[in-house]
């Protein structure tokens, strides 16, 4: 999954993931650490093999991880999603975080918990314990724009901005909202030579290599004269371990 390239300008550079964690030496595991790591920034979170909630009385409680040799990391597999247990339920509740994840659940359907899939992601020793619970999303991917973290950023939308100011952006626009990827993935612009570190992202485990320097030369000019001269550097690094990307 990957979002447009369109953005007038980000502030930060996005680092940003498509890929899947890998059991370590081809071995099957319930747990997988996997990272990544790009010069002083890192990342890392906890790849669980496939779980669910089960009742023991009024307590819920996980099954054990079932091995896994590839675990794909996306939003999808984070915890959150979309409370849909009640088939009456016409306006299902989803958590706001990450309504595309799984896990999560209201206490109103808690009769109908038992069997549900736990998330496969989770970070690094938050071990998740309850349906019901306020855990952070995992994953090395893009988020929503009309998640926290993002929409908040995208200014106001009012009757004054339909009237006076659309189709340009309102005033109170925040270019943080082309930031695609949570602010735990934001750094600062790469100047190339960076080392990068792949944690059970490939099948070989650990994957080392430097960034390319791809800064762009670029000089403006305006009514004949120079009116900026400077180096444009990238504000999106995308990973596709999948592809040797």
């Amino acid at each position: 999954l990957w979002e447009t390239d369109f953005a007038f300008r980000k502030p930060r550079c996005d680092v940003i993931a498509n890929g899947c964690a890998y059991a370590p030496g081809g071995r099957p595991a319930e747990r997988v650490p996997v990272g990544i790591k790009v010069g002083n920034w890192s990342k890392l979170l906890e790849a669980v093999g496939t779980r669910e909630w089960r009742a023991i009385g009024p307590v819920f409680t996980a099954t054990a991880p079932q091995p896994f040799l590839r675990m794909p990391i996306s939003y999808d597999v984070a915890w959150g999603g979309v409370d849909r247990l009640d088939p009456e339920d016409k306006l299902p509740a989803s958590y706001k975080y990450n309504p595309v994840g799984i896990g999560w659940s209201r206490t109103r359907n808690q009769c109908l918990i038992p069997g549900l899939r736990l998330p496969n992601t989770q970070a690094v020793g938050e071990e998740i314990r309850s349906p019901f619970g306020d855990y952070k999303p995992m994953s090395f991917g893009p988020i929503g724009r009309g998640w926290p973290g993002r929409i908040e950023h995208g200014g106001t939308y009012d009757d004054n901005w339909t009237k006076n100011i659309f189709p340009f952006l309102p005033p109170d626009f925040d270019e943080r909202y082309f930031q695609m990827a949570p602010p735990d993935q934001q750094i600062d612009h790469p100047k190339g030579g960076e080392d990068v570190q792949l944690i059970n992202l490939t099948p070989a485990g650990r994957e080392n290599f430097r960034l390319p320097k791809t800064a762009l030369p670029i000089t403006l000019f305006k009514d004949g004269e120079e009116a900026f001269q400077g180096d444009l550097l990238p504000d999106t690094v995308l990973f596709d371990p999948e592809n040797r990307r």
